[in-house]
């Protein structure tokens, strides 16, 4: 564990770039990634009550961001993340890196994060980093119901809020 928290969004992204090996065959670039890890994050609120890493999502150009990850793959643009490129794990605040995170460890919490990563990349694969952004640009989204001020944080209630909606019209929750 990070600071108490299951994962860093580090951590994830090198789950779902693992996950998704064939990166043009799932239109994998920098956009869809930061996405990807955003829905993973607000599934796991939504599923667990509580967060799945530390660090706020917060508002951008084109939608909830997380600032490290965002930074880190920005530049690769429109273009696929090579397939040998991983996020850094390397923690600024403790030095220390943080490592995999380890998908053969039994623990329920992990296994949770690891079936809610599969889940998103299931439900979303087919889908650009420009349509991801779209979703997230919806009317009731939590970016569109937030200050709108770049990089203020966004209410992780609305984050909750919206995907317990979603995964309840999905079947996924009752």
């Amino acid at each position: 564990m990070n600071n108490g928290f299951i994962a860093t969004p580090s951590q994830v992204a090198n789950v779902i770039l693992t996950l998704c090996d064939n990166r043009r065959e799932y239109k994998l670039n920098a956009l869809k990634l930061v996405k990807l890890v955003y829905f993973v994050y607000a599934w796991y609120l939504a599923y667990e009550d509580e967060n799945l890493f530390g660090e706020p999502i917060v508002v951008g150009v084109k939608g909830p961001i997380i600032q490290s990850l965002n930074g880190e793959f920005s530049q690769y643009g429109d273009d696929y993340i090579p397939e040998n490129v991983f996020a850094s794990t390397y923690n600024i605040e403790t030095g220390k890196d943080d490592g995999k995170l380890d998908v053969d460890n039994q623990d329920k919490k992990i296994q949770t994060t690891l079936g809610i990563i599969e889940e998103v990349i299931t439900y979303y694969k087919d889908k650009t980093g420009t349509q991801l952004s779209n979703i997230t640009h919806e009317e009731s989204a939590p970016w569109t119901l937030s200050s709108g001020v770049q990089m203020s944080v966004i209410d992780k209630a609305l984050i909750k809020d919206r995907a317990k909606s979603k995964l309840k019209e999905l079947g996924y929750l009752d």
